[in-house]
């Protein structure tokens, strides 16, 4: 089956790890089991002030400043989002660290890398080892809840690489979970958002703020309340902190398309946050991804999609995938519209 195929119609509960894989992936990988957590802060609720709604700490720039002379009013940048798998060995049956060490090199074809699934210290190391961008941000911290029963013992799993400079990145972990040994285990993860405020060039009225995330899997009803929780906490994110400003969005949302429910909160998130999908603006081939681009335009930046792609070049040298999600690309022109 292709992967096109099999990412539109692959159930849910495409993770439900029987409990011996399960004492695998708590134990068995880079993190110890017990290990004190992050620091970040643990988002129970996504109310705050406007200046950050939803939002913990700031993290680390580790970009470059903007040295360029000229402010410039237009451009374009291309984007990557990809589900990494970066899970032990002993549960996905796969090399990981051969697999984040073909991923690596592939990445520098990209301006802006969302990635998620990057879970483990030494594969983040082994995927960005070869990055060539400026921003490099990985959200590790766990939530503040975790318990001895194995919950939350990874972090967000995100990792954000960009070629652009960095105005602010803010890090979030959702409020709520489903499921640590049944429902795809996603309690054993702290799902989360990461937003990072960029410049895509000098000129004041370039800023673009980037969502990256993975949202609730499984299918049951619990997990579907789980999801519509975070689809509200992203939206009230992108009508708050990011109010009046141009917005890219991507990530693993879980969401099928061609599922009624989940339609739903595709289009929820879209008409509550203004946004526009890339697949459907460039009447992509294949529009039943889970991984997605959403975008939208500010009154002083337009943002055009220009291209949508599954890219099949991320493959070992036996052409299988190097993930079980695909790689999903885009291109965006943008110009500066402020008078």
């Amino acid at each position: 089956m292709s992967v096109a195929m099999s990412m539109a119609t692959r159930p849910r509960g495409r993770r439900a790890l029987t409990w011996g894989w399960l004492a695998a992936l708590i134990c068995a990988s880079a993190l110890a089991c017990g290990e004190t957590e992050g620091t970040d802060a643990d988002v129970v609720d996504p109310g705050g002030d406007a200046a950050g709604e939803g939002l913990g700490h700031d993290a680390a720039d580790t970009s470059a400043p903007d040295t360029s002379a000229a402010a410039k009013t237009a451009g374009t940048f291309t984007v990557l989002t990809y589900n990494i798998k970066g899970l032990p060995g002993a549960v996905t049956g796969w090399d990981t660290g051969k697999q984040m060490q073909l991923i690596a090199p592939k990445l520098n074809a990209f301006d802006l890398v969302g990635l998620q699934e990057d879970f483990i210290e030494v594969h983040h190391k082994a995927v960005v080892a070869e990055a060539t961008h400026t921003h490099q941000d990985w959200f590790s911290a766990k939530k503040e809840s975790a318990r001895a029963d194995g919950s939350h013992t990874y972090g967000s799993g995100l990792t954000l690489l960009a070629r652009m400079s960095v105005v602010a990145t803010q890090h979030a972990h959702y409020a709520s979970c489903e499921g640590l040994f049944n429902h795809a285990n996603d309690c054993l993860a702290s799902k989360g958002v990461m937003v990072t405020r960029l410049k895509l060039s000098a000129h004041p009225d370039a800023e673009l703020d980037v969502y990256n995330t993975h949202l609730e899997a499984g299918g049951s009803a619990k997990d579907e309340a789980v999801r519509a929780e975070q689809i509200q906490h992203l939206a009230k994110l992108m009508t708050t902190y990011s109010k009046g400003r141009a917005v890219l969005f991507m990530g693993d949302t879980n969401l099928h398309p061609h599922q009624a429910v989940d339609r739903k909160e595709i289009q929820a998130l879209d008409l509550a946050a203004g946004l526009t999908e890339t697949c459907a603006t460039v009447q992509c081939p294949e529009p039943n991804h889970i991984d997605r681009v959403h975008y939208r335009s500010s009154a002083s930046l337009k943002l055009q999609a220009t291209a949508w792609k599954r890219d099949t070049s991320f493959v070992d040298s036996a052409g299988e995938d190097l993930s079980d999600h695909p790689a999903i690309t885009a291109t965006f022109s943008w110009q500066v519209t402020a008078k």
